[in-house]
C-alpha cells in the first residue's frame, strides 16, 4: 500500500508522470491498450474537428488533449508542428513515430485521394476494434487465472480434508 501511494505521488509530478507513461507503453498487455485508447480518442477528435471545418493545425492541437499518455501526446504535438511546417499528414505521423506503417499508408492514400476525414474515421474505428481484441485477450487471461486459482483452492481444501480424515483414522486405529 505504501508503494502504491508513493508511486501515485511520484506520478502526480511532471517527471514521474513522464517516466510512468514511458513504462506503461512498454508493458506487454497494457502498452497496446494505452496506445489504442489514445489513438481512438485522438483520431476520432481529429476526424470530427476536420469534418466541422477546423484547420488542420488547430485540429491537431485540440486533438492532442484527447491523448492521456504524455509520451504519445508529445509525439502527437511533434506531428502537429510538422504539419504546421507544411508536411503532409502521413509524413508528419511517420516522422513522429506515432502510428504503424499500415496506418501511415492509409493516411497517405486518404490524403492523396482527398478523403482524409473518412480515413481518420476508419483509422479510429480500426483502433477501437483492436482495443476490443486486447480487452478480450485480457479477459481470457484473467478468467483463466481466476479459474486456475479456484481449482487450486478446491484442491487444497480437498487435500486438507483428506489429511484430517487420515489423521483421525490413524488416531482411532492406534487406540
Amino acid at each position: 500500500a505504501i508503494g502504491v501511494v508513493a508511486l501515485l505521488r511520484w506520478r502526480s509530478q511532471p517527471e514521474g508522470r513522464t517516466k510512468t507513461d514511458t513504462w506503461a507503453l512498454k508493458i506487454p498487455m497494457f502498452g497496446p491498450i494505452v496506445r489504442h485508447i489514445d489513438f481512438t480518442s485522438s483520431l476520432s477528435a481529429l476526424h470530427l474537428l476536420l469534418e466541422n471545418g477546423i484547420n488542420s493545425v488547430e485540429a491537431m492541437r485540440l486533438s492532442a488533449y484527447a491523448v492521456a499518455n504524455t509520451q504519445l501526446r508529445a509525439r502527437f504535438l511533434f506531428a502537429r508542428t510538422q504539419i504546421q511546417d507544411g508536411t503532409s499528414f502521413d509524413r508528419a505521423f511517420q516522422k513522429s513515430d506515432l502510428l504503424d506503417q499500415q496506418d501511415i499508408d492509409l493516411l497517405a492514400i486518404g490524403e492523396s485521394t482527398g478523403s482524409l476525414i473518412n480515413t481518420l474515421e476508419k483509422l479510429a474505428s480500426q483502433h477501437r476494434q483492436a482495443l476490443s481484441k486486447c480487452f478480450k485477450q485480457l479477459t481470457l487471461i484473467a478468467s483463466t487465472l481466476a479459474l486456475g486459482l479456484a481449482v487450486s483452492l478446491v484442491a487444497l481444501l480437498i487435500f486438507s480434508i483428506v489429511m484430517s480424515l487420515q489423521q483421525v483414522s490413524e488416531s482411532i486405529l492406534s487406540r
